[in-house]
């Protein structure tokens, strides 16, 4: 095998598995990430625990599967639908209504219906109340932060392990070019 050969697929490797494969494989857990652990069935109450500072979202799953039981409901609210968040102190939580945010994940959709500031690690009991059929809610974490923090550490080291995969690349592509010619004794007795 000649000189630099064996360079330049390594540059080819690292371009393609660095540039590539490792940034979709760091965004991969949040484009499967459905919230299903934090699910719930209202009307109804739940508390969670709550471990770091930030918004957390009360979302309207209303396509999903909960518990083994298929739920499709209509994306739009019911009527006389009451939202309450408290913490474990006893303090009631501002719900800030905020409905800009959907999700589709294979045959599972949803869509924000508001959120609570968090400012400490705390129990959050999220009541829902009214008089409808039961339906699927979850609550979590805003994803939107660690979705941008995710794609621009994917993209900068995709970059950066691109840019060194086209270097050694060219590194080997040149010590290719330059390797001593050997000659073809096929014609010489």
């Amino acid at each position: 095998m000649k000189r630099g050969f064996k360079t330049l697929i390594a540059g080819v490797s690292i371009f393609v598995i660095g540039g590539f494969v490792l940034p979709f494989l760091w965004m991969l857990p949040l484009l499967q990430f459905d919230g299903a652990e934090n699910q719930f069935i209202g009307p109804g109450e739940q508390e969670f625990k709550v471990e770091t500072a930030g918004k957390y979202y009360l979302w309207n799953n209303f396509r999903t599967v909960h518990e083994g039981k298929s739920y499709s409901k209509s994306s739009v609210l019911p009527d006389g639908l009451e939202i309450a968040a408290t913490t474990a102190s006893g303090e009631t939580l501002f719900f800030k209504t905020d409905t800009s945010i959907s999700f589709t994940s294979g045959s599972s959709a949803k869509e924000s219906i508001g959120y609570v500031e968090i400012t400490s690690p705390t129990t959050v009991s999220i009541d829902i109340g009214g008089d409808f059929e039961p339906r699927v809610f979850s609550f979590g974490a805003s994803m939107v932060m660690e979705f941008f923090k995710r794609l621009i550490i994917g993209i900068g080291t995709g970059a950066l392990l691109a840019a060194i995969g086209i270097g050694v690349s060219v590194w080997g592509l040149v010590k290719l070019l330059r390797a001593p010619k050997i000659e073809d004794p096929v014609g010489e007795i």
